[in-house]
């Protein structure tokens, strides 16, 4: 630790009894440290570099600046945190592959079958409890299309269903050390720093309250603000889902000559035609007299069945993409998310196409909450879009097993369970066992549970491989440097002396603890919505445990205000992947969050603020 320097305020000494919490001079270490950390939050929010790359650099940033040594600098890369969090990935996947995950689908279906109002706390419920041991963004992928189908069976939109399948898996994630990546993060840096971790089930008191808020909240005032919404998944002909792409009047076509009304509209009366591009004009299509000509473009809206059946009017969809045939009786609709990491994210449709979509051919795109209607073949892919794709029903099984899409499921599609099922469960809930009882560090246990499910074949070593999200772990990787940083240069200890200073002429002496406790909530959750889950814990816990150490009180309640402030993210789309992997299938905006999520983000900073010194006393 660097040596104090004296107390001073931007080179002028303090006068005495000033404060208790003098302004000192900057060090260069400290110097280093905030500039770093500025830069890193401006890339973070605005996102003009991928945030994992933005995280790689930070170590190399205080590497070379020379605030950290080698060791230091890249002690995240073997960090327990990160080792945890890969091994619950592999964890994760194998209970998805086995099945074992899409029985609780069957489940609510029985569940909620007596009536409407039983499926949204039947959902809820069944998505929030298994999220305290899995990871959450392949629990929330799997029930996707189960929430599509119970929608379509019950007549319910899927706007009302899938932000709350989401908000349940987040708050789900808070009742154990590894039901998020955050809460495994904040143990593994107390460890470091205080030599003792959290234990497996700590979060859990505080944990079931804020499952019990959420659910209330989302059961009485979720109906009232979620959105009734057209999205771009169909599951079935009563969803009235529409679709808007581009089609082509080739040479050969019989559409030549003939009227909008002919040619489209009378054989599909479900179509809407948009526009037509005729070279460099757009033309109306009411236009009286118009009729069809060779190279037309029209851009057409309608039901997936009647999109897929222009190809047979002699149109063909997305010529520039290569047509297909889509009279073939063994071509299918389906729908891909790109989740966070995706190889295709920041590629075009066209190059995508060519390489992970293979076989299939993108109809449309949905991103948040619109279509895009025009110059499809040459978007640029992001995390969050929707495609419609029409392939071969045999290529979806390929999809499926992709880590590069979220698969909807086919039409007819359903998953089921495995003879391996039994033996990833077993080995999930020796792991659970051993870790509720300290017996084993859980770092050790989920890497050991890893390596068991691939030596007994629950999955194999490519897939193992492939579960893991390298976007998360470089993420929590690189930004462990950032908090080291802060701690050795003493850069944390001049904000909570600034904070500190001013708190002392504001509140009484009583009352600084939990105005402390209440300001690293709002901080942390502020930065959770803006920057990303896991760099904010590790930019607040040095500040959160160094607060309590000038405080002369217990650590545990500000380490806790880190772990659920930074993993209860519901305000922006991006503030975790879960939200990003609804937002097309439920044709949300980016508004729907904050709507929704940002008054009860207020509620529970009230709730935390009142009951955590509750359970964690001061």
């Amino acid at each position: 630790m660097h040596a104090r320097s004296p107390a001073y305020a931007f080179g002028k000494r303090a006068a005495p009894g000033s404060s208790r919490y003098p302004a000192r001079r900057m060090t260069y270490d400290q110097w280093a440290t905030f500039g770093v950390l500025a830069v890193a939050l401006v890339f973070f929010v605005t996102e003009w570099l991928a945030i994992d790359l933005v995280a790689l650099l930070i170590p190399v940033a205080l590497g070379i600046l020379g605030v950290l040594d080698p060791v230091e600098a890249f002690s995240g890369f073997g960090n327990g945190a990160v080792i945890t969090v890969a091994g619950m990935f592999v964890i994760s996947r194998a209970l998805v592959n086995s099945g074992a995950v899409a029985v609780l689908g069957g489940f609510l279906q029985r569940l909620s079958s007596g009536s409407k109002k039983a499926v949204l706390p039947s959902l809820v419920l069944l998505v929030a409890f298994p999220s305290a041991i899995l990871n959450n963004t392949p629990v929330v992928a799997v029930f996707i299309p189960v929430v599509l189908a119970l929608a379509e069976t019950r007549g319910i939109a899927p706007s009302k269903l899938l932000l709350p399948v989401s908000y349940a898996a987040i708050l789900g994630g808070t009742l154990t050390v590894v039901g998020t990546s955050t809460t495994v993060l904040v143990s593994s840096e107390v460890e470091r720093m205080r030599g003792t971790g959290l234990s497996f089930f700590e979060p859990l008191p505080f944990g079931l309250v804020v499952v019990a808020v959420g659910i209330v909240y989302l059961l009485f005032v979720g109906p009232k603000l979620l959105p009734l919404r057209r999205t771009v998944t169909s599951m079935g002909s009563e969803r009235p889902t529409e679709y808007v792409t581009e089609v082509a009047v080739s040479a050969t076509s019989p559409l030549i000559g003939k009227s909008i009304q002919d040619g489209f509209l009378g054989p599909h009366p479900d179509l809407v035609v948009i526009e037509i591009v005729r070279g460099e004009e757009i033309l109306w299509p009411g236009t009286e007299g118009l009729t069809l000509e060779v190279g037309d473009l029209v851009l057409v809206r309608g039901r997936a069945e009647s999109v897929m059946r222009v190809g047979g009017g002699g149109a063909n969809l997305l010529p520039e993409l290569g047509g297909r045939d889509v009279r073939r009786r063994d071509v299918t609709l389906a729908e891909l998310v790109i989740p966070r990491g995706s190889p295709v994210e920041g590629r075009s449709v066209r190059i995508a196409t060519q390489r992970a979509l293979r076989g299939a051919h993108v109809m449309a795109v949905q991103r948040l909450g619109s279509h895009l209607r025009s110059g499809i073949a040459d978007l640029i892919l992001r995390e969050g879009d929707t495609l419609l794709v029409q392939t071969e029903a045999a290529h979806l099984s390929r999809f499926r097993d992709s880590e590069d899409f979220v698969l909807l499921e086919g039409l007819h599609e359903q998953m089921r369970l495995r003879k391996k099922a039994p033996i990833v469960l077993g080995i999930t809930l020796a792991m659970v066992l051993l870790a509720a009882f300290d017996i084993v560090g859980i770092s050790f246990l989920a890497l050991g549970a890893a390596s068991a499910l691939v030596a007994t074949g629950c999955i194999s070593m490519r897939r193992a491989y492939r579960s893991l999200d390298l976007s998360t772990l470089a993420l929590m990787a690189g930004t462990v440097s950032l908090g080291v940083a802060m701690d050795k240069s003493g850069a944390a200890q001049m904000i909570v002396d600034a904070v500190l200073g001013a708190a002392d002429a504001l509140v009484s002496d009583g009352a600084k603890p939990l105005a402390a406790l209440a300001a690293c909530w709002l901080v942390t959750n502020t930065l959770t919505c803006l920057i990303s889950n896991t760099a904010a814990a590790v930019l607040m816990l040095p500040l959160a445990l160094e607060t309590a150490s000038r405080l002369g009180v217990s650590d545990k309640p500000f380490i806790m205000v880190v772990v659920y402030a930074a993993s209860i993210a519901l305000a922006t789309p991006m503030g975790y992947q879960t939200n990003l992997l609804v937002l097309g299938p439920g044709g949300y905006r980016f508004r729907d969050f904050v709507r929704l999520g940002l008054p009860l983000q207020v509620i529970y900073f009230l709730v935390g603020v009142w009951l955590l010194p509750l359970f964690f006393p001061f």
